[in-house]
């Protein structure tokens, strides 16, 4: 295995990386009018998660609905299986265009692409005729005695992609894209104007600028093309293609999908029946896992990653023992009290969940990518998410068929699945906080890493595959 992937980054080469980056002075993100337009527009391109999250609740909300069921036939095992899958089926085709665009154009117009197909999309699915914050707003159209109960949330749907485009125009666009599209001034011109409140001269924004510039100078005098095959070439890319997929498969794999897409009939075989209770557990479970998931991106920094990761999966192995066990005792044994600790473990396994997994998937995936390799990065994770999610899907209303009276077997194939989880986050996780995105690369290629030297003291900007810069060198803390 050795000769396949780089060994495991130490904590030494963690602490190297956080030694030799630029001493920043604390700044708040409130107090700085750059960072709080930055923020924003932070939150805006956030949104495009929501739709794969609000896709997710609402298939698993309209099951809930008997207008619904009526519709369409009721629909089980494979047809069921397979109307949950078709999201994650359209979401791979753009492994073959979205790099494309990306490299191209710029990270803004597959944004955009994006966001008028869901758009369409939603409106389409809300006016179909045949089977050619979305808990909540399921709970309140319950009320709604006619087909609308269901249609509604699938129209709004298309609402975080028309916010989106809304916003779009106004969010910036990547300064590396712009360096590396020789497009300097507009790059030198975005760090000012967010990162040094228009002040060019600021030694962020000229550390900044200076070492991405020369940092992409050096991975092109090296002719590393971004190219899928370029995860293959190096240990250090092997290494990080293990961790994309890894990040792609436990994501979904981790027992959440049967909560986001199946929750109704999780709480059925727990003996809740009705659709509004359902809807309205469901709504609370939501409520809770976007508070602690808000709570510890607030801490990320102060916590650490790998933490983070370790807490987050460890507690979902913990949370599935003894939902198996309490599982097994109201099925096997008809214990009443077992089922309402089957409840209260759903809801824990939503709060562990969102510790890490719900939060860092893309920010992790992005620190331990280089810019060369970060659009097809982030493509390879997310078709790994789709492809797995599309799995999961599709093969949990098969296996609810299969395991009727005796769910708690599947609940232990899944625990079995994430105690695997939880041994090669722990063997394989580092932790990324500290150095800026350039100097990351350097926790897992070491000395072979292809990071810029950026000397602000003698104004001299050179290139070297380590950097050497003095522990008493300092400026202000607004990179990103």
């Amino acid at each position: 295995m050795s000769k396949l992937f780089s060994k495991k980054p130490n904590a030494g080469a963690t602490i190297q990386a956080q030694e030799e980056a630029p001493r920043f002075e604390r700044v708040s993100w409130t107090k700085e009018p750059g960072l709080r337009q930055l923020y924003f527009y932070a939150v805006v391109l956030c949104v495009a998660s929501a739709t794969t999250g609000y896709d997710g609740m609402l298939f698993n909300s309209v099951q809930a609905f008997d207008t619904w069921k009526d519709y369409f036939g009721n629909p089980q095992g494979q047809m069921l299986g397979l109307l949950g899958a078709l999201y994650q089926i359209g979401s791979m085709i753009s492994i073959f265009f979205v790099p494309f665009f990306t490299d191209h154009f710029g990270r803004k117009v597959p944004i955009v692409m994006g966001c008028v197909i869901m758009i369409v999309g939603a409106v389409l699915q809300g006016c179909c005729q045949n089977l050619a914050i979305v808990a909540w707003l399921s709970f309140g159209t319950n009320y709604i005695p006619n087909e609308w109960s269901w249609r509604i949330p699938c129209i709004i749907q298309g609402l975080p992609s028309l916010i989106q485009l809304t916003f779009i125009y106004w969010v910036p666009e990547s300064p590396r894209y712009l360096i590396a599209k020789d497009k300097h001034d507009q790059a030198l011109a975005m760090l000012a104007k967010y990162h040094g409140n228009g002040d060019a001269q600021h030694p962020t924004v000229q550390f900044e600028y200076h070492e991405i510039k020369e940092t992409l100078k050096l991975e092109l005098e090296h002719k590393n093309a971004s190219k899928y095959s370029e995860f293959l070439r190096t240990k250090g890319n092997r290494y990080r293609l293990a961790i994309l997929i890894s990040l792609g498969v436990f994501s979904q794999w981790s027992g959440n999908a049967i909560i986001s897409n199946y929750v109704a009939v999780l709480y059925d075989t727990a003996g809740v029946k009705g659709s509004t209770d359902k809807l309205g557990l469901a709504g609370g479970q939501t409520v809770l896992s976007t508070i602690v998931s808000i709570s510890m991106a607030l801490l990320v920094d102060r916590v650490g990653r790998r933490p983070m990761f370790l807490a987050s999966t460890g507690g979902m192995f913990l949370t599935f023992i003894f939902w198996t066990l309490t599982s097994g005792l109201y099925e096997e044994k008809g214990l009443d009290g077992a089922r309402f600790a089957m409840i209260f473990f759903i809801w824990v396994h939503g709060i562990f969940y969102s510790l890490a997994w719900s939060g860092l998937l893309i920010g992790y995936a992005i620190e331990v990518l280089p810019y060369k390799l970060r659009a097809k990065g982030l493509m390879i994770m997310n078709v790994c998410v789709q492809a797995s999610l599309t799995l999961n899907v599709y093969a949990n209303p098969l296996a609810f068929e299969h395991f009727t009276g005796h769910l708690w077997k599947l609940y232990l194939i899944y625990t079995c699945w994430i105690l695997g989880e939880v041994i090669f986050v722990y063997f394989m996780y580092v932790e990324t906080r500290g150095p800026t995105l350039e100097e990351l690369a350097k926790i897992i290629d070491g000395d072979q890493a292809e990071v810029a030297r950026v000397d602000l003291d003698s104004k001299h900007y050179s290139e070297d595959h380590v950097l050497n810069r003095s522990s008493t060198e300092k400026v202000s803390n607004r990179a990103v």
